[in-house]
């Protein structure tokens, strides 16, 4: 069944007092992923502290992680700015995934009715015609992503789950705007799973990459590097908005979506 709190979303509660950091850094990389927080806004830690319910030292901890991990960049005497998607973004985003994704081909081990069943659900979720059906598919795909990179050590784990949240962030930045990027139909590779047929696997993996660049590709196109900076939340600081201004116009690639999208 499709699991709409996968382990890296945090809690409706914090937890407590030792794992306060963690909780904010899983709060704010959500909001970054999910574009509540969206791309080229500038925020200051006190106004995602009011936000989203954190202490200071969570945040500004979760913040350095975050630049770390490339969400975010830090804009003296303004505050933070979620880095804005460009096309070097897209290109990294692909590139990561290419690399790192076929070694799901050959893991031992996988829970092949987990991944049948997440397969069989993001196909007939890909086929409803509702708002949220697309949503709900792409949650089963990272489910599946997920099952299978469980089997991987924690580094590649930790580096595909890097990517495929640049990946979310991406493509709801781009389906904002009203693109559809492709999710793939992984029935092909989940058989391939369960058959032990590594080759296979690995062709519908690479296969399911270039789907989704073609996608990610013709949208970018559309908006011919456009730049659509979100619009300024009342309160901030003037000389904040400037910067944001002259930030996200310094390269013709970087694009942010509307709020009214």
């Amino acid at each position: 069944m499709l699991d709409h709190n996968p382990p890296f979303a945090p809690a409706a509660l914090p937890p407590g007092p030792v794992s306060k950091r963690e909780f904010a850094e899983e709060r704010l990389r959500k909001a970054l992923v999910t574009c509540e927080v969206l791309p080229g806004e500038i925020v200051a830690e006190q106004s995602l502290m009011t936000r989203f319910g954190l202490d200071r030292a969570g945040v500004r901890a979760g913040l350095f992680k975050l630049e770390a991990a490339g969400f975010v960049e830090a804009l003296p005497r303004h505050g933070w700015r979620a880095r804005p998607i460009t096309g070097a973004t897209a290109g990294e985003v692909i590139a990561a995934r290419r690399t790192l994704e076929p070694d799901l081909a050959g893991v031992a081990g996988a829970d092949v009715a987990r991944v049948a069943d997440l397969a069989e659900l993001g196909a007939a979720l890909g086929r409803r015609a509702e708002p949220n059906a697309r949503e709900a598919a792409a949650t089963a795909d990272r489910q599946l992503l997920d099952a299978l990179a469980s089997r991987l050590g924690p580094l590649r784990r930790r580096w595909l789950g890097e990517a495929w949240d640049h990946t979310e962030r991406l493509a709801r930045t781009l389906a904002r705007s009203g693109a559809v990027i492709e999710i793939a139909d992984r029935r092909p590779l989940a058989a391939a799973i369960a058959a032990h047929d590594a080759a296979a696997a690995r062709r519908q993996i690479l296969k399911a990459v270039a789907g989704f660049e073609r996608s990610v590709l013709a949208a970018l196109a559309a908006h011919d590097g456009a730049i659509s900076p979100p619009p300024s939340p009342s309160g901030r600081r003037k000389g904040a908005a400037s910067a944001q201004t002259a930030t996200t116009t310094k390269g013709a690639s970087a694009w942010s979506p509307s709020r009214d999208v």
